[in-house]
């Protein structure tokens, strides 16, 4: 199977940079190079471009080679707009479930979270920033609204690299993650659905700038 070989190695490594914008939209993806960094021949990093291109992940053009791909902001956005709904539910919802050992660990995210802005650590917040929401997510007591979530989730796998792409947004990104934990310590779902909205939306408008700049 990939994940066994080389390749498959090498698909994951490139895959989780994608995805957390190490690598960003548009970006030229040279093969030579990357089998240098991998410290493998030029073979399997050809086979891994060639399942993240079937991925969606990377795009091969004739006389230009590969390069990651660039989200198609009508797809991303629809896909966007559900997902602001079902987890502003979701996280509405956890307001109900969540004790004090799981806010224990809500805030130690929090705490985590503050360091990698402090750092400027983009890469870090956005792993970050994924581990917060799951966590929300599973405590939401709807496991049909969590498996769907995931669905929709996998269907925007380039989503961290939103702050890669924007990095002045984590500031305000953990700023808004301070908000909900207050929130839901308030046990006030109502408000944890709408501020969860309004930073869902965020995203929204970076993805939106990455299509005009197409």
């Amino acid at each position: 199977m990939l994940f066994q070989t080389k390749s498959g190695l090498v698909f994951e490594q490139l895959r989780s940079r994608i995805m957390e914008g190490i690598y960003l939209p548009g970006q030229k993806l040279t093969i030579c190079r990357l089998a240098q960094e991998a410290q493998v021949s030029e073979i399997p990093v050809r086979e891994a471009l060639k399942a993240l291109e079937a991925e969606g992940l990377v795009e091969n053009r004739p006389h230009a080679g590969f390069s990651v791909a660039v989200p198609k902001y009508s797809e991303q956005d629809g896909v966007f707009q559900v997902r602001q709904i079902l987890e502003g539910a979701a996280t509405a919802m956890a307001a109900a479930y969540l004790d004090d050992e799981d806010f224990w660990i809500l805030e130690r995210m929090l705490d985590d979270m503050r360091e990698t802005v402090e750092a400027n650590d983009v890469p870090a917040y956005a792993h970050l920033d994924q581990t917060f929401h799951a966590f929300i997510l599973r405590k939401c007591g709807n496991p049909v609204l969590q498996r769907i979530v995931h669905q929709l989730q996998s269907e925007t796998p380039q989503e961290r690299a939103v702050f890669a792409l924007n990095p002045d947004k984590i500031r305000e990104s953990f700023d808004a993650h301070v908000r909900i934990v207050a929130s839901l310590r308030a046990r006030d779902g109502e408000l944890s659905n709408r501020l969860f909205k309004e930073h869902k939306d965020n995203a929204r408008q970076t993805w939106k700038k990455v299509k005009s700049k197409k």
